[in-house]
């Protein structure tokens, strides 16, 4: 195993910091999008439920 000097370990420490920032980055990125497809969906279903109550509330008893 080759030893660090002194020049070469802020230029490692800088890569692995790069490394997994990007590693990060990514991760979180699926994560938010995957949230806000979440987010999207709750809110349509919202949006069909209410409109099933409203329905519900002016329908003839036939209609329901």
């Amino acid at each position: 195993m080759r030893e660090l000097s002194s020049k070469t370990a802020p230029a490692a420490t800088q890569r692995v910091h790069d490394l997994i920032l990007d590693y990060i980055k990514e991760a979180t990125q699926g994560l938010a999008k995957m949230s806000i497809n979440r987010i999207r969906r709750a809110s349509i279903e919202k949006d069909e439920w209410d409109a099933l109550k409203t329905f519900e509330n002016v329908a003839l008893e036939q209609q329901k």
